[in-house]
């Protein structure tokens, strides 16, 4: 009899290696909502042994259109199947995608919740449609008409470049 001490030969003491990338979160142009996951974060973090587990903290997972422009800090945690944890941080801005009326047709579809629209030619809701959009940019020397009865749903800002719009 005697003490005997054997050693897991795949014991594993090592952390995980954690590799960040910055994330562009685009809205969905339905929704006008967008989640990002540790996956998304993720730009290939590996482990000897594997890696059981990844999870991101940040002040928020799922953004709107009143998170466009934003660049939010993210810290995302690896773990591996003995309990070894690494960490890194990177930022997720948020986007939507633009589409531009040019006096004939939206160049990315009419807009939605999720974009934003830009109005390069004149525009009129009773010639075309009302409309729903993050924002709204309405070019130097054009004009947008909203008819009675139209609308045009902005969520965020309205930005007219030749300051003509009075509040």
């Amino acid at each position: 009899g005697g003490l005997f001490i054997l050693k897991d030969p795949n014991y594993d003491n090592t952390p995980p290696t954690v590799v960040c990338q910055p994330v562009t979160a685009t809205l969905d142009r339905t929704t006008g909502s967008v989640t990002v996951t540790a996956d998304d974060v993720d730009n290939g973090s590996t482990d000897d042994f594997g890696i059981t587990k990844k999870s991101i903290e940040a002040s928020q997972t799922t953004f709107t259109c009143a998170d466009v422009g934003r660049s939010i800090p993210v810290t995302l945690t690896v773990e591996d199947d003995y309990g070894n944890k690494s960490s890194c941080t990177t930022n997720i801005t948020v986007e939507a995608e633009t589409t531009s009326f040019n006096g004939a047709t939206w160049s990315n579809g009419v807009p939605s919740v999720g974009s934003n629209a830009k109005i390069s030619a004149d525009y009129s809701t009773a010639i075309n449609t009302s409309f729903q959009a993050c924002s709204c940019e309405v070019d130097t020397d054009r004009t947008l008409t909203v008819n009675s009865g139209d609308y045009i749903d902005i969520q965020k800002d309205m930005t007219n470049l030749d300051e003509s719009l009075k509040p």
